[in-house]
């Protein structure tokens, strides 16, 4: 009521209805020094955490959040995993990209990505919401897996103008050189850049599977007539700068707890999925490959040590 009073009173002695900047009660807790000192207290921190910084400054947890969110510049971030590089990797990563990028900077990247699903690695469907864990079903608390669980491979090329047909097999299944050809060449990444790329300012950039740069795929990719990447100009371990890693792609597949334990459902469901992926999040992607090449090429890959 005091609240709507003094709003009404405001409007009567002609005064503007919002607050005046740097009116109201002045901070005890968080002054300007100690909102300096709480940022450069999280900053990079790996050791600290919200609970450490309440007994620091004596509050509440609410509002060390509160200050966080609403007077610095600090986010709560998770990490992100990268592989493991050997010092070659490294030095020639910057090398090879620079190359990379003058050699192609003016082409439309087409990619190729293979990845497996598997429901136990979807970190979503790892919580629950309950009152009293000890009385939850456990069809709720727990999650049954398999000692060797099946899963699937999926292959897809991806450029600016959307997605390849997808090759979708059984995960044990491997991709020689006779399978690559037969599938996803053949099959799947000719017909995509016969249909959407026929102007030729395109690039196939494969990953250095040996499988992918044999003998009889480039004589086929030559025959074709399609513009690749030489195996002598692809950078070697940096997935940072590739766009197709598709980890939205477990998300859909999974969302809301699905899963089921029959082949045939799942390979429907993942095409299902890829139909209905954002076209402009799939253009993004692609688009923005250009940018992380150059990234590279000036300061270098992301160190793993």
């Amino acid at each position: 009521m005091r609240t709507i009073y003094n709003i009404i009173s405001r409007y009567h002695n002609e005064l503007p209805l919002e607050r005046k900047h740097g009116s109201g009660r002045k901070a005890n807790i968080f002054t300007k020094a100690k909102i300096f000192l709480l940022e450069q207290l999280f900053h990079n921190n790996l050791k600290i955490t919200i609970r450490h910084a309440t007994k620091k400054f004596k509050c509440s947890i609410g509002l060390v959040h509160k200050t966080l969110k609403q007077n610095t510049s600090i986010r709560y971030r998770k990490k992100m995993t990268i592989p493991k590089k050997s010092e070659k990797q490294i030095s020639m990563a910057k090398t090879k990209c620079g190359r990379f990028y003058r050699k192609f900077s003016g082409h439309a990247f087409i990619q190729e990505s293979y990845f497996t699903l598997s429901h136990s690695t979807i970190n979503s469907n790892d919580w629950f919401y309950t009152n009293d864990i000890w009385t939850a079903p456990a069809t709720v608390k727990f999650k049954t897996k398999k000692k060797f669980e099946e899963k699937v491979l999926v292959w897809v090329a991806l450029g600016p103008k959307g997605l390849s047909k997808p090759l979708i097999i059984r995960s044990g299944l491997s991709i020689n050189a006779e399978r690559y050809l037969k599938l996803c060449m053949k099959c799947r990444l000719v017909p995509y850049i016969r249909n959407d790329y026929q102007e030729g300012e395109y690039v196939f950039w494969p990953d250095l599977a040996a499988a992918h740069y044999s003998k009889v795929i480039l004589e086929h990719l030559n025959a074709e007539n399609i513009n690749y990447v030489d195996k002598e100009d692809n950078p070697a371990n940096v997935p940072e700068v590739r766009s197709i890693e598709f980890k939205s792609l477990k998300s859909l597949v999974y969302a809301n707890g699905w899963q089921t334990e029959n082949f045939k459902k799942l390979m429907t469901r993942i095409k299902y999925c890829l139909n209905r992926m954002d076209q402009t999040v799939v253009h993004r992607l692609s688009t923005t490959v250009k940018r992380r090449i150059d990234h590279v090429r000036r300061y270098g890959v992301i160190e793993s040590s």
